[in-house]
């Protein structure tokens, strides 16, 4: 995860209104279409290489630890990806190897919003 120029904590109305997202400059793109991408292969772990996307029901499964439901039956790993309240991720919708400004890989993860989540309240003001 990479924030240039960002600014986090409690966010008011102004301060929202304002915003534009995430603004890359000409030397940004620049210098970013000059990395030469590596091959992530040699670190990847197999059979991690067969799975492009996780469901909210699979995202659920890593909570509780449940790899082999997840990865095939013969997989295991005593991990606990983190509690279900701090899961910021629901879903994975894309995972591409190889992908990324330097060919290390790309995730591309969606939260559902819910205006009743403990994160609201902890970051914008009412």
């Amino acid at each position: 995860i990479e924030m240039r120029n960002g600014a986090a904590g409690f966010f008011d109305d102004q301060t929202l209104a304002a915003g534009k997202g995430v603004i890359h400059t000409k030397g940004d793109l620049l210098k970013r279409s000059k990395i030469v991408k590596q091959d992530i292969k040699p670190f990847m772990v197999e059979p991690c290489t067969h799975k492009t996307t996780f469901s909210e029901q699979d995202m659920q499964a890593l909570v509780e630890k449940k790899w082999d439901q997840v990865m095939g039956k013969n997989y295991y790993l005593d991990y606990k990806l983190t509690t279900r309240k701090m899961l910021m991720i629901d879903r994975v919708t894309h995972i591409i190897p190889d992908g990324g400004a330097y060919g290390l890989g790309l995730l591309v993860g969606e939260k559902i919003l819910d205006p009743q989540h403990w994160y609201f309240p902890c970051h914008f003001v009412k």
